[in-house]
């Protein structure tokens, strides 16, 4: 998705397992949570670390073991245990076996290293999945083909909740290796019908995107067609300006009754901006034999089986 988290996320479990980084692969699961809400790294920051930790003592101990020394005496480094008092050096790779047979620390008293200590942590780190993305290597939700493809682009309303006029569905279906032309309602599960959408399908991108440009769609602006970021600049500014929002007598709520010389003002502004991917927005569909595979490109969470989605947006199998 192009958070960063194929880099982000090794690099603290390998900082706390003291692996070596630059040997480091990463392969994407097929059962993994997503990047939503930007909360990877600081909800797996701990996690990790400890699991990291796990790995690093049972690795000591298992060439203390070996060696018949006290693990204190050990230290690990870059995929390696050293004996400090002999130089002896046991790589990671030879310890497994043995490191399998040991119990594994409590993840909650497990000691985590001093943030003095990093050397992975709070430094530059290439990300790792960039040579691909460089060489073309990488495959996206939008590269994925199966058997009978057809290809679906949508014409989507311009503004903010508003709607399809009408369109001409007869030009675009003139246009060779279209298939077909829906509207789309705003939501099939309620009343309100409106439709702000329309796909057209076809044999193959070129034909569906050149059948969305012959629609000829006449839009209904909606209520929010002049908004801007001037006009939500206002809305914000006067709604600092309603003293109904400040308590009048805790200062500590309103920043008229604080003392001039105690007070700092700054004002910190975004434009309106949509956020929106560098991977057009897609998903691919495969029905067979009663069943739905979905190729979905997606940072939203996964749900479990049969819980309901709360953002009619998405679809699950």
């Amino acid at each position: 998705m192009g958070q960063g988290v194929f880099t982000a996320l090794p690099v603290i479990l390998a900082e706390e397992a003291e692996v070596d980084f630059s040997r480091i692969t990463v392969i994407q699961a097929d059962n993994a949570d997503g990047t939503g809400g930007s909360g990877s790294v600081w909800e797996g920051y701990e996690p990790l670390r400890q699991a990291g930790a796990q790995v690093r003592e049972t690795m000591i101990a298992a060439a203390a073991r070996r060696w018949n020394v006290a693990g204190a005496e050990c230290r690990a480094r870059n995929s390696q245990v050293r004996h400090t008092p002999t130089g002896r050096v046991l790589a990671y790779a030879d310890l497994v076996k043995d490191a399998r047979r040991l119990p594994l620390p409590d993840p909650k008293t497990v000691p985590l290293k001093d943030p003095k200590d990093f050397t992975l942590l709070g430094r530059s780190i290439p990300h790792l999945d960039i040579p691909d993305k460089v060489k073309g290597v990488a495959r996206f939700g939008l590269d994925v083909r199966v058997p009978g493809m057809v290809y679906a682009v949508v014409a989507q309303c311009p503004y903010f909740r508003g709607d399809v006029l009408r369109f001409d569905g007869s030009r675009a279906k003139a246009i060779p290796g279209v298939l077909d032309i829906f509207d789309i309602p705003t939501d099939p599960d309620t009343a309100n019908k409106n439709t702000r959408e329309v796909a057209v399908v076809a044999t193959n991108t070129w034909a569906a995107i050149q059948g969305r440009n012959a629609l000829g769609i006449e839009w209904k602006p909606g209520q929010y067609h002049d908004e801007s970021t001037e006009s939500l600049t206002a809305q914000l500014r006067a709604g600092l300006d309603a003293q109904e929002f400040w308590n009048s007598t805790n200062t500590t709520l309103n920043p008229d009754k604080v003392p001039a010389a105690q007070r700092i003002e700054s004002v910190y502004e975004f434009p309106f901006l949509a956020h929106a991917t560098m991977e057009p927005m897609n998903i691919t569909v495969r029905l067979a034999d009663g069943r739905c595979e979905i190729w979905s490109p997606d940072s939203g969470r996964r749900r479990n089986p049969g819980e309901r989605c709360q953002n009619p947006g998405h679809r699950q199998a």
